[in-house]
């Protein structure tokens, strides 16, 4: 019974995250169709500032995966000495 309690939230939580990430989607998408539509910017402008905000995101993501992967050694290792 207790397997089933942590699969269900599992699934919960990615239920919830891939909820997240199409939300996050769709809001960008819709504003920055709405920036064209208002002739706040050209098609242009708006394709430049998803290309810029994707980067972003794939540098800030990079980053999170050095650093949290990242093993720490200590100077005088016994193992690597002899």
């Amino acid at each position: 019974m207790r397997c089933h309690l942590v699969i269900g939230s599992l699934y919960s939580i990615a239920s919830k995250r891939r909820l997240l990430v199409l939300a996050t989607i769709s809001w960008s998408v819709l504003l920055g169709g709405s920036r064209y539509f208002l002739q706040a910017h050209y098609v242009s402008d708006v394709f430049a500032g998803f290309a810029y905000g994707y980067l972003f995101l794939v540098g800030w993501v990079n980053l999170y995966i050095v650093v949290t992967q990242r093993t720490i050694m200590t100077p005088f290792d016994k193992s690597t000495h002899t």
